[in-house]
């Protein structure tokens, strides 16, 4: 896989953790995924929404972790559903 996903901090806005994506072309499955999500912002968009999915979701595979497991989507916002997410961002204002 040549794509990555890390977490860095961004020591300028005061050690905010930011989840950072490298994306590169190759054959590898998880690269071609990286690159799908990518372009689902369809480059008219670089907002996304963060969902939370409760414990151990259906896509996480069992574990033998005493603690439950929280899941965490992150969606990109496509174009069309921009203005209904505004609505909701300023109802929660």
């Amino acid at each position: 896989m040549k794509s990555r996903i890390t977490i860095e901090v961004d020591f300028n806005e005061g050690n905010l953790p930011v989840i950072q994506v490298l994306s590169q072309d190759s054959d590898d499955v998880r690269d071609k995924l990286i690159s799908s999500f990518l372009q689902s912002l369809q480059h008219t968009s670089r907002w996304c929404k963060i969902e939370y999915k409760g414990n151990r979701s259906k896509f996480a595979p069992p574990m033998d972790f005493d603690e439950p497991i929280h899941c965490w989507n992150i969606i990109p916002i496509k174009p069309q559903e921009i203005k209904a997410e505004m609505a909701l961002m300023k109802a929660t204002l």
